[in-house]
């Protein structure tokens, strides 16, 4: 939990202690993964090449927070999660649906890929400066390894825009 001088102040990632930079990674994994599961369901009539594409990403994002929770476990027991997204001053992952977008039926598949694309270029951009600033070794490593996972989302979601380019 922040100290009294932090409470309420939202901080820069590099100002996180290791245990709230797993805490904030957790956070984003399960928003991420419940987001790309609604946006799987959403375009499964439409586009099941991209309905599959978003559901093999929500898997990937569970396996991610699974790792990511079994490593605070261990070093942190049952000690309670405190930070999240609302508590640190970058955008991070956070796939949410921008404010132009009142209604979820409006969302159209090009957009909904680049709101993907646009989360995940966030998130590799977190987990590379989260391994930059870590002092443990272990967790340099899993942040450094979770980066490339995001590196390979965002080759992919690009692939998948390109050819939507194509046939457009």
């Amino acid at each position: 939990m922040p100290d009294k001088s932090t409470r309420g102040q939202r901080r820069r990632v590099s100002e996180l202690r290791a245990d709230e930079v797993l805490m904030l990674a957790i956070d984003v994994e399960v928003s991420n993964g419940n987001q790309l599961r609604s946006f799987a369901e959403r375009f499964a009539d439409t586009s099941a090449r991209t309905a599959t594409l978003f559901a093999g990403m929500a898997s990937e994002e569970d396996q991610h927070r699974d790792q990511l929770q079994e490593i605070y476990k261990q070093r942190y027991g049952d000690k309670p999660q405190t930070v999240g997204t609302d508590d640190v001053r970058e955008s991070i992952e956070e796939l949410e649906l921008p404010d132009d977008v009142g209604v979820f039926d409006d969302l159209t598949l090009r957009r909904a890929i680049e709101l993907v694309l646009e989360a995940e270029l966030r998130v590799q951009g977190f987990y590379r400066e989260a391994a930059k600033n870590a002092e443990d070794a272990e967790l340099r490593l899993l942040f450094k390894e979770l980066g490339e996972f995001e590196t390979n989302h965002v080759q992919t979601v690009e692939a998948r825009l390109e050819e939507l380019a194509d046939r457009e």
